[in-house]
């Protein structure tokens, strides 16, 4: 790898590029957006693995594509971060998200409902 110093503006986007196409990175950005998007700051044991394997089913089905699925706008067209919380949040909680946001504000009831989505599923005296 060549010294980050002595790389060129194009060279460093094709590094950006590459790090956001690999694994533990989509996982990790998608952690930090469910954070920041949806105030669910810790995932369970069960949410995380099941969005691992979400992220882990999109990439076998999409890798060849990925190019051209790349992140545009935070809530334009279908991206990987898109895909991956739609099937997320439907998922674990029958939440249809390209139902409940409205261009790019998340309602607080939307997060309140979640926020009792989780709470009840993560009560065990209440089943």
């Amino acid at each position: 790898m060549e010294n980050p110093e002595y790389l060129t503006t194009d060279q460093l986007i094709e590094q950006a590029k590459e790090k956001a196409k690999s694994f533990p990175y989509l996982l990790e950005s998608l952690k930090e957006r469910i954070a920041s998007d949806f105030d669910i700051e810790n995932l369970s044991v069960i949410e995380s693995a099941r969005l691992k394997e979400i992220v882990q089913e999109y990439f076998k089905e999409n890798q060849a594509n990925f190019e051209k699925t790349s992140e545009v706008g935070r809530w334009g067209h279908t991206t990987p971060y898109l895909e991956i919380f739609y099937r997320w949040f439907w998922e674990l909680y029958g939440i249809n998200l390209a139902n409940e946001i409205k261009g790019k504000n998340i309602s607080k009831e939307l997060k309140s409902r979640i926020k009792f989505l989780r709470e009840q599923a993560h009560n065990p005296s209440l089943e």
